[in-house]
């Protein structure tokens, strides 16, 4: 028999490990019900980077703080805050870029080196290989 509390049982849900082996929802005011668009870039972060399976992985890991989808979430919509963006649409014009000040091969998704970018940034400084975008200031 399960003698969990109730307590016990919805903490034990918002800690399990459910997105790509290392995701997890986390304590804080946001959920995926509600939040569904910041979730579910969070969950193809964290499949491109840690879920060799996923289609579009592409090796970027996640720094363990933003395993949180919570962590995650505040940041989000911050950057989203200062692009005048509204976060909880799905904002297709925008991606995630983690090579601010990274090495090839290196790449690692954090609130220090990830800027949210307008998809022409972003296919520019892929074209070009720039570690970096220089002309939006997001940490301002």
């Amino acid at each position: 028999m399960n003698d969990l509390s109730t307590e016990e049982k919805k903490r034990e849900r918002l800690f399990k490990k459910s997105v790509a082996g290392v995701g997890y929802i986390g304590e804080g005011e946001y959920s995926k019900k509600d939040h569904h668009y910041i979730y579910h870039r969070w969950a193809a972060m964290l499949h491109c980077g840690h879920d060799k399976t996923y289609q579009n992985y592409n090796g970027h890991l996640v720094t363990p703080d933003w395993h949180c989808f919570n962590t995650f979430a505040v940041w989000y919509v911050e950057q989203c805050r200062k692009l005048g963006i509204n976060p909880n649409t799905k904002n297709t014009c925008y991606v995630l870029n983690c090579t601010l000040g990274s090495f090839r091969g290196h790449e690692l998704h954090s609130p220090y080196n990830t800027q949210l970018l307008p998809k022409s940034a972003q296919m520019t400084a892929v074209k070009n290989d720039l570690r970096c975008v220089p002309d939006l200031d997001l940490f301002a």
